[in-house]
């Protein structure tokens, strides 16, 4: 089953985390495993601070250690994992959250990295 943490919960469906909806954008990637990630609160701290300098409100909504495992379990995540937290504007002082989940095996020094881009009009 697909899951994400969008937004405050937890919802059946695959990640919109695409950057290019948005000019404004931020992420982090964390380790996990046994359906924890690893060194969350140092992650989402450095999280806060990048969307409190691109003038997010300090309301902004982004998952707990909790609501990160939650989506671990839900999806299936067991074992060594990567989760994804992606923060991207997406109407003036509004900003979307959604975390995603991959295996263990997606990643790792043999695979591109991902970029974050700005789009020209």
């Amino acid at each position: 089953m697909n899951v994400v943490w969008r937004d405050g919960g937890i919802v059946e469906g695959r990640p919109r985390c695409q950057p290019c909806l948005s000019s404004w954008g931020v992420f982090t990637t964390v380790g996990c495993d046994m359906g924890r990630p690893f060194l969350w609160p140092w992650h989402r701290r450095r999280l806060a601070s990048s969307l409190l300098e691109l003038g997010a409100e300090e309301s902004v909504r982004l998952p707990t250690e909790d609501d990160l495992a939650l989506l671990l379990d839900a999806g299936g995540w067991h074992g060594s994992a990567r989760l994804r937290v992606v923060a991207w504007r997406t109407d003036g002082a509004t900003w979307s959250i959604e975390a995603s989940a991959t295996p263990h095996v997606n990643i790792g020094a043999t695979l591109e990295p991902a970029r974050l881009t700005r789009r020209s009009n």
